[in-house]
């Protein structure tokens, strides 16, 4: 019971945050997808526990002992010689619950450097490399908790940031039916170390809930997932865009 109030009581704090969405906050490798079954899901929360060791960095609630020993490689040849590689290792210690180790990398290649008369000053490299430690712990048959910590470093030519970030989820299963039902508190944290000073952001902090049942007698699992719950109006509107109908005396969008 004292777990289950501790865990309710670390979720309630992001609800006290302001969110954001694209453009307003930094770290976006934070929530990118690790693995081709994730990007093939939409890149949103998977409620759901099998052997494959690559969901569990999403949903740390569901790391457990069936991914001991796992170890997941996931590697992408972007466009322009952009490179992403991820790996992950999960280990089970009996009296304190399971882990899982993970290293993500996305290269940008070799860029060119050209100053503001357009002369090209040779070249340099750009990259950014995240590494998540998990831990999961199943505190009932019905209910496990989990939470990730990570650390975020970016280097573009001379520029550089650092920041931290944490995950807070809990997952509630229901094995006589096959049902997961997750939720997600992802990314709350901040730069420590920004690209220029003075010009501290917010990582991208998003609340996800998501539910998932397979169909009995068929193999096929049917998922729902609900994304940036912490914003219901996502909405989004530039008013430079002459497509808005925009009101003359008070600029609002109608």
């Amino acid at each position: 019971m004292k777990k289950t109030l501790l865990f309710l009581a670390l979720i309630s704090i992001p609800a006290l945050s302001q969110a954001q969405l694209g453009g307003k906050s930094v770290f976006h490798l934070f929530q990118s997808p690790n693995s081709a079954r994730i990007a093939a899901m939409g890149g949103g929360l998977f409620a759901m526990s099998d052997s494959d060791p690559s969901l569990i960095l999403y949903n740390p609630s569901i790391i457990n002992k069936t991914h001991h020993l796992g170890f997941s490689l996931n590697f992408t040849d972007y466009f322009a010689h952009a490179l992403r590689t991820s790996a992950l290792y999960s280990h089970t210690f009996d009296k304190v619950g399971s882990f899982a180790f993970g290293l993500q990398y996305v290269g940008y290649g070799k860029l060119e450097r050209i100053d503001e008369n357009g002369i090209e000053q040779g070249h340099f490299y750009a990259g950014d490399y995240l590494i998540t430690l998990g831990w999961g712990r199943e505190l009932h048959r019905y209910f496990s908790i989990g939470a990730n910590f990570k650390m975020g470093y970016s280097q573009l030519e001379s520029y550089s940031a650092f920041g931290l970030a944490a995950d807070v989820a809990g997952t509630f299963t229901y094995p006589e039916k096959d049902i997961f039902l997750s939720l997600l508190f992802r990314n709350m944290g901040s730069e420590l170390k920004t690209y220029t000073a003075k010009n501290f952001n917010p990582t991208p902090f998003e609340i996800q809930l998501a539910f998932s049942q397979r169909i009995k007698y068929i193999p096929v699992r049917y998922s729902i997932s609900l994304q940036h719950l912490q914003r219901w109006n996502l909405a989004s509107y530039d008013p430079n865009n002459p497509l808005f109908d925009k009101d003359a005396v008070s600029g609002e969008i109608r």
